[in-house]
């Protein structure tokens, strides 16, 4: 028997053809309806026992079905035995009325031990114009196929071939959608984390516009820092548009002054109520400042918005690479400690207007740094998050 392999200069070209194969996801999967339909009516029309869709990838032929048995039913068979090696070389129907007769396989296994006399097959080419295998049909003893019978094996081989198509199409739709999905998922996502996020800059905003109004002799002065907030809003929004697409990596690193961003914090957050503390220097390092920015606004937010003594105090500081924000709240009990950090979620009874998204989008943010956060807390009487973060 000789055995057929791919000339050098077709090796390229071949790899092409089973990426395009590939493409269909058809490979390996289960028998269906529509394929057996087809093959069932190709061994009707041609009078043959047994009727195969072969596709062929790098090492093997495989059947995407197959009518018949007689010593045939098998899912698939090594590439270098198969007859379609032979008709994918070529654009019309590879007929051998009598196999035992054939140079170049008389000798092959499917002849000597499995008594196959007879095989037809035509090419599966696709819109590319890629041969991805064969509708073939099979006998036991010699024959020939007549016109008719051969024309209808060609449009049994294009129905094939649409219903590939179709099925690719499909694949795409489902994977558009699922993009779609996705895309208003993160949609959704970003709407609250506008909402979540934006919501304190705002409010000092219109505590500045009402002060402006009573006292507008210092117009300069709170129209300075309403453009502050604004500045920050706008790196804010860019670096939960980052967040919401996940696509962190995009924003750039910048020389960020960590006592600026918590000072900005404290002004912002200013309460006869509250007392925020730096109890230890923080640094002065090269990093994403508005994802910094975004985890101690919402950490300091928490303790605020849960507080539930006279006066909130936090406490803000690092101990080198790990910063830490301690409140003088109700506390989280220790069975909840990994809940918190799932999206949506809030166990403290106060009713307290939010998403219960802060800390996730803390988390979220850590982890795709690498970093890692946890806490240590005592019921009714605070709680203290650390965090990691390194340059």
């Amino acid at each position: 028997m000789t055995l057929y392999t791919i000339p050098t200069n077709q090796i390229e070209e071949e790899t092409l053809r089973v990426n395009s194969l590939d493409s269909y996801q058809i490979l390996d999967t289960l028998p269906e309806k529509e394929y057996d339909d087809i093959t069932k009516l190709a061994s009707f029309i041609c009078g043959t026992p047994v009727s195969l869709i072969a596709l062929m990838d790098e090492e093997r032929n495989w059947y995407k079905s197959i009518h018949g048995d007689a010593g045939m039913n098998v899912r698939e068979m090594p590439r270098e035995i198969s007859f379609c090696k032979i008709t994918i070389q070529g654009d019309h129907l590879y007929e051998i009325p009598d196999l035992t007769r054939d140079e170049l396989f008389s000798e092959n296994p499917l002849v000597t031990e499995r008594n196959v006399r007879f095989y037809a097959g035509y090419p599966l080419i696709n819109s590319e114009g890629f041969r991805l295998g064969t509708l073939c049909v099979v006998d036991f003893v010699p024959r020939k196929l007549d016109t008719t019978q051969r024309e209808a094996l060609r449009t049994l081989a294009n129905q094939v071939i649409t219903n590939f198509e179709l099925r690719r199409q499909r694949q795409m739709l489902e994977q558009k959608n699922m993009e779609l999905e996705d895309s208003n998922a993160r949609l959704s996502q970003f709407a609250r984390l506008i909402s979540h996020d934006l919501k304190s800059p705002l409010q000092s905003i219109k505590s500045l516009y009402e002060l402006m109004r009573i006292d507008p002799r210092n117009e300069g002065e709170y129209k300075g820092k309403i453009d502050h907030y604004i500045k920050r809003m706008s790196k804010m929004i860019d670096g939960l548009l980052a967040f919401a697409k996940n696509d962190l990596s995009s924003l750039k690193k910048e020389l960020t002054k960590i006592e600026v961003i918590v000072s900005t914090l404290m002004h912002q957050f200013e309460s006869r109520n509250v007392q925020i503390d730096v109890v230890k220097p923080l640094p002065e390092i090269e990093t994403e400042s508005v994802l910094l920015e975004l985890v101690f606004q919402n950490l300091i937010s928490n303790a605020i918005k849960y507080g539930d003594k006279e006066t909130t105090r936090v406490s803000i500081g690092c101990e080198g690479t790990t910063f830490f924000v301690k409140d003088n709240g109700p506390g989280i009990a220790k069975e909840h400690h990994q809940q918190i950090f799932e999206p949506f979620t809030r166990f403290n009874e106060r009713k307290v207007s939010g998403y219960g998204i802060g800390l996730y989008t803390i988390k979220t943010i850590l982890d795709h740094r690498g970093s890692k956060i946890w806490l240590e807390s005592i019921e009714s009487a605070g709680t203290t998050f650390y965090f990691d973060w390194v340059p």
